[in-house]
């Protein structure tokens, strides 16, 4: 890890939890820190780290869920259309799910499997 990460790391973490005028004076000292040390030149790398570790705070990543075990080649091909290398995506297997797969991106779900089938049929039949 480079010093630029290092420092955007800490800044991340000392900031987690903070808001208003806390995660101002996070900041300040942060900032001040830096003038001290002559560091101040790496502000805009930092800012720039920061981000990306927000991001990747933000992306829970790549879970998907089967019945069965699902084959290296399916991994690959549902991480590459999500841009996920293949060694980041969580694998689960539910034999509840009966077949199919339910892929959770982030905060979004995608309910493939045939138990969520049947409960769609299920649903629809009786309304």
């Amino acid at each position: 890890m480079t010093v630029v990460q290092d420092l955007a790391k800490t800044l991340v973490e000392a900031a987690r939890g903070q808001s208003g005028r806390q995660l101002e004076q996070v900041v300040e000292q942060f900032f001040a820190s830096l003038k001290e040390t002559n560091k101040l030149s790496l502000a805009k790398p930092i800012i720039k780290a920061v981000a990306k570790e927000e991001v990747k705070e933000k992306n829970k990543g790549l879970r998907l869920i089967a019945a069965q075990d699902l084959s290296e080649g399916l991994v690959k091909k549902i991480a590459k259309i999500f841009t996920i290398a293949p060694e980041e995506v969580s694998l689960k297997k539910d034999a509840k799910l009966l077949g199919g797969i339910v892929i959770e991106y982030n905060d979004l779900v995608y309910d493939l499997s045939i138990k969520n089938q049947i409960h769609l049929l299920k649903t629809h039949l009786i309304s």
